[in-house]
Order: C-alpha cells, then sequence, then structure tokens
C-alpha cells in the first residue's frame, strides 16, 4: 500500500486528497492517449484476397465494435467523472476560502479542480470529436 494513502486517515487534507486523484487522471491520460493513437494508427484499410475476389475491411481493431465500445466506455466513465469534479467545484464555491484554516489551500483545491476538469475535457473531445 502506498504510505501517502495509509497516512490519509492521520490527516486528511483536501490538497493531498485532489493531488491523489490529478495523478490518477494524469495517468490514464497518457494511458488514454497511447491508446487512442494506436487505434488511429490501425484505421488503415486491410485487404484480403479471395480467389479473384478483393474484400476491402476497414478497421480500427481486431474487432471494430470493440474499439469503439472501449472508447466509448472510457468517454462515459470521463463524462462521469468531470461531472463529480464540477459538484466538487461548486462545493468548494460554496464553502469559499475562509471557511479553510488556510486560504492557499483553498486556492490551491480550486487550481486542482479546473486543472483535473481541463484533462478530462480533452479526453472527452478526442473520444467525440466534432
Amino acid at each position: 500500500l502506498n504510505p501517502e494513502i495509509s497516512d490519509l486517515g492521520k490527516s486528511t487534507n483536501i490538497n493531498t486528497l485532489l493531488a491523489l486523484v490529478e495523478d490518477i487522471i494524469c495517468q490514464q491520460n497518457r494511458a488514454g492517449q497511447e491508446f487512442y493513437d494506436e487505434s488511429k494508427k490501425k484505421d488503415d484499410p486491410i485487404i484480403v484476397t479471395l480467389g479473384a475476389m478483393d474484400i476491402q475491411e476497414k478497421t480500427r481493431s481486431p474487432t471494430p465494435e470493440k474499439g469503439t465500445c472501449e472508447r466509448l466506455k472510457y468517454s462515459d466513465y470521463n463524462r462521469c467523472l468531470y461531472m463529480q469534479l464540477q459538484h466538487v467545484e461548486m462545493e468548494l464555491e460554496l464553502l469559499g476560502p475562509h471557511t479553510f484554516q488556510m486560504p492557499q489551500s483553498y486556492t490551491q483545491a480550486v487550481r486542482q479542480v479546473q486543472h483535473m476538469k481541463n484533462l478530462l475535457e480533452n479526453r472527452i473531445y478526442v473520444a467525440y470529436p466534432h
């Protein structure tokens, strides 16, 4: 178990919790981008020759539905997480900096939430480009 996580119960700080979530989102962002880049590379048509007949199949992955499905699930997860972050942001606004022992902790929390929302906005756009 990560020592940072096991120490959370001793003195839970919103900035520590948000930093952990931010790390996870950043890691998934890198992994998701690699997945997206790989699926784009596989977008080249595959030509299969059967006797005198050529069959051309356009695929994104070994099974096109699976690749698309995975991206949609991934995007749904991102949208859900994005909405949760919007709720956190609204709660922070309702609380305001005066409710925090250290006002800079409030400012940092707002910045962390906005950064995570920006990361997720980029991923949602990649899954559903306009």
